[in-house]
């Protein structure tokens, strides 16, 4: 966290930098600590950085009331705390996005494999229906 004070402006603003790699790396171990596969992980990861818009770093702003007394620590908890909400709303866009991508791509794959086992099952009666037909059941 990096901390700017402008007493002339009575303002305290706070930043936390680094934000994209830092969610790129929570989507990271998040999936590994899930027992899922480090190709799947790194797979979002690269869909996360083509395709999230993440900044990296969030800011937030204290300002001191013109009637209040102006206090740097008042003021940095202040910032910090609204920088961390952003933070954390980044991090619950990024999680939202990429459990709807993985979503997406197992239905599609479920569906894909539906396909294939009916293929595979009509495939079974038509040669069910030979060995009938030609009377060797």
């Amino acid at each position: 966290m990096h901390y700017d004070v402008d007493r002339s402006k009575r303002t305290v603003t706070a930043t936390i930098e680094n934000c994209q790699s830092d969610l790129f790396r929570w989507v990271i171990k998040r999936f590994g600590s899930a027992d899922v596969s480090p190709k799947l992980a790194i797979a979002l990861e690269e869909y996360s950085r083509k395709n999230l818009d993440i900044p990296d770093s969030f800011v937030g702003k204290a300002v001191c009331a013109e009637e209040d007394e102006f206090d740097v620590e008042t003021g940095k908890i202040l910032a910090a705390r609204r920088a961390q909400e952003k933070y954390e709303k980044a991090r619950m866009r990024v999680l939202e996005e990429v459990t709807t991508v993985a979503i997406r791509a197992l239905i599609e794959m479920n569906m894909k494999q539906n396909k294939r086992y009916n293929l595979a099952r009509g495939k079974v009666l038509e040669a069910e229906q030979l060995v009938k037909m030609i009377g060797k059941v």
